[in-house]
């Protein structure tokens, strides 16, 4: 723009040209300045055309989520953003082994002050996901503020049966938008057993983005 007039649009940000011949739609600005724009290729380019109309470049309010699908979605598109209380990852115990569940860790962080405790179970396995009453049962009241291992002690009280699957089940009773608990997922590498699943409030669901809870089981033998 010769005239100079683009200084208010952000970078980052999206547009809407309107106006504009092939260019209409929209488009996400990598960087700006009052005399040009620089795009991002996720909805096309800007190509070269004969101007013959007013062109009108239109900049709305935005959010951005994190983790970030792989494709860009342009205004008009549904996302659905889901929080869950629960989620639970297979693991099997290993063949030839005997002894009692001592304890588990998790990669674990605390946002806020969560007004109960994060309770992690280990439950039998039906179909594919968790089922039953919990085999084995403890409670963490302190998680740490930033994204560490952290690891629950069980009473030693429950052995788990070798070359059987069980469901670590993590869960907690209260959470809110400034107060809640995250527990580490990863897409990159998948647990022996499969991705982690969630717990709608009816059913057990797979992930949209397969991705497994990273955990350590320990045994504990008596002496």
């Amino acid at each position: 723009d010769p005239g100079s007039g683009m200084g208010d649009l952000r970078a980052p940000g999206m547009i809407q040209i309107t106006g504009g011949g092939p260019n209409d739609g929209y488009r996400l600005i990598e960087s700006a300045s009052p005399r040009y724009l620089n795009v991002d290729s996720a909805f096309g380019g800007i190509v070269d055309y004969t101007p013959s109309a007013t062109v009108t470049l239109v900049q709305g309010d935005q959010i951005e989520t994190a983790p970030w699908s792989a494709s860009a979605a342009a205004p008009g598109a549904t996302v659905t953003i889901a929080k869950y209380s629960t989620i639970g990852q297979a693991w099997r115990m290993p063949a030839g082994e005997s002894w009692r569940l001592a304890s588990i860790s998790l990669r674990v962080q605390r946002v806020g002050g969560p007004a109960s405790g994060l309770v992690v179970e280990v439950k039998a396995s039906s179909a594919g996901a968790p089922s039953g009453a919990a085999l084995a049962t403890a409670t963490l009241t302190n998680a740490p503020e930033s994204m560490t291992w952290v690891r629950l002690d069980f009473d030693h009280s429950w052995s788990p049966t070798a070359d059987t699957v069980y469901w670590i089940v993590v869960s907690t009773a209260s959470y809110a938008a400034d107060a809640y608990y995250e527990v580490e997922l990863n897409a990159s590498t998948l647990a022996p057993e499969g991705a982690a699943k969630v717990w709608d409030g009816s059913a057990w669901q797979a992930l949209t983005t397969p991705a497994s809870m990273p955990f350590k089981v320990w045994g504990g033998v008596d002496v």
